[in-house]
């Protein structure tokens, strides 16, 4: 057997601790109470969101005139009456700056207790150049339509992030992350416990980088993606599929192997402790589907 490095295992052990703290140590509440508000939120030029339980979902609405923030709050209680006491005194604070960064953080009435939640939708009828920097604590994270550098991060849940522009950031302790249709700047994945899913567009060049310790990972790429591509599967399989004519060189052994897409550069990686690694090659338009397999063990 191959060990698994300590360094890897270090944030598996660090987010299983985090959840006996975070379920463990606050009182049990066996009511709910629950209300949505809504706020608008102009057209900020940057978006900030801490969660400590809850999840995120950012959208791109151009029928809107101006953005507006859609907020789902849940308090919880003892007994109904606690509940609804908790509720009224929990609001959401958004702080907008003289830059245009807006903040967004809950406030839940003290002390906190298991069943309080939150769920962000916000929706900006433009997108375009509005940096995004999101976290949460057990919960998940969706995007879709942005355009600017996206940073998303959450200890427990998924992100899936879909038609983004510009470069990501994307970290998950336990949970799927999934990008469909990227393109226009690099892309961090990092995954302790979870599978991850890069589809570029056809326009999406990379570079790519992607880790994972116990889970697959898939690459599909199109015309616009090119590069020397190194891949570890420390206790995995490496799968290459062109179905292209722009791989110039595979190299697939046991455990590791490149892969030469056009040219040398940009360099990206793909690695995983556990898992299987896939690299899929899609044709463009003026190329014919060729479908040269490989695959190493």
């Amino acid at each position: 057997m191959i060990p698994v490095p300590t360094d890897r295992l270090r944030p598996i052990l660090a987010g299983l601790l985090l959840l006996l703290f975070v379920g463990g140590c606050r009182p049990e509440a066996g009511e709910l109470a629950r209300t949505t508000r809504e706020h608008p939120v102009g057209t900020p030029t940057s978006v900030v969101a801490r969660l400590e339980r809850g999840s995120i979902t950012i959208t791109e609405r151009p029928e809107l005139e101006a953005g507006r923030l859609v907020v789902a709050l849940a308090a919880a209680g003892r007994d109904p009456a606690e509940a609804e006491r908790r509720l009224a005194d929990s609001r959401m604070r958004l702080t907008t700056g003289a830059d245009g960064r807006l903040e967004l953080a809950p406030a839940f009435a003290a002390p906190g207790l298991d069943g309080d939640t939150v769920e962000l939708t916000l929706e900006l009828p433009s997108l375009d150049g509005v940096a995004i920097d999101v976290t949460t604590t057990l919960g998940d994270v969706r995007t879709e339509g942005t355009h600017g550098p996206l940073t998303a991060r959450t200890r427990t849940g998924d992100l899936r992030i879909t038609g983004h522009v510009g470069a990501l950031d994307l970290d998950c302790s336990t949970g799927l992350i999934s990008v469909e249709g990227q393109s226009g700047g690099p892309v961090k994945a990092v995954s302790s416990v979870g599978s991850i899913e890069l589809v570029l567009d056809d326009l999406g060049g990379g570079p790519v980088v992607a880790d994972s310790t116990t889970g697959d990972i898939l690459l599909s790429v199109g015309p616009g993606f090119r590069g020397l591509v190194n891949l570890e599967a420390a206790k995995g399989h490496l799968h290459v599929e062109d179905r292209s004519t722009r791989a110039v060189r595979q190299e697939l052994g046991e455990g590791e192997g490149t892969l030469l897409v056009v040219e040398r550069t940009p360099i990206s990686s793909l690695g995983t402790s556990l898992g299987d690694i896939r690299v899929l090659l899609r044709p463009g338009a003026d190329e014919a589907t060729t479908g040269n397999p490989a695959a190493g063990d």
